[in-house]
């Protein structure tokens, strides 16, 4: 059975309290996975005062959790010269670890932050501020309608 987790805009608080207890430092890059990414990169971004958000934007299932194709574009980020730069990859959830696995490949030497992971992924972040049960469905402020 599906559990449903909501999470609540006090989350904010959540990642700062977690950014400092860890001692993050301050990346020369955010990348933010598309879309879910987004909105917690935003909050990385404003905590250490930085203007610019790069996006990776990855496609690798259709709505029946069927591969179909891995599309990878990373904006603002030279992909020959990706050691150049100290890199956060950010997401709202790691389910499988597969995202992050995939663009580990493209990007070995980054760190990865999440907000959530659930219990059985098999590819961690570097950061992760609450793991939840593998059933959980967890719903995020910005996506109820």
């Amino acid at each position: 059975m599906i559990t449903y987790k909501p999470m609540f805009w006090g989350m904010k608080n959540k990642i700062i309290s977690y950014i400092i207890e860890k001692k993050i430092k301050k990346p020369d890059k955010i990348i933010a996975i598309s879309r879910g990414g987004l909105p917690i990169a935003t909050i990385i971004a404003h905590y250490f005062n930085m203007r610019d958000i790069c996006i990776i934007q990855i496609s690798h299932y259709d709505e029946n959790r069927e591969q179909i194709r891995l599309d990878m574009d990373v904006s603002g980020v030279n992909l020959k010269h990706p050691d150049l730069y100290n890199i956060l990859i950010v997401d709202d959830i790691v389910d499988t670890g597969d995202t992050f696995r995939l663009v580990k490949q493209v990007l070995p030497k980054a760190r990865y932050f999440s907000f959530c992971v659930k219990e059985g992924s098999k590819h961690l972040p570097n950061y992760k501020c609450m793991i939840v049960k593998d059933d959980s469905w967890v719903v995020f402020p910005w996506e109820i309608e």
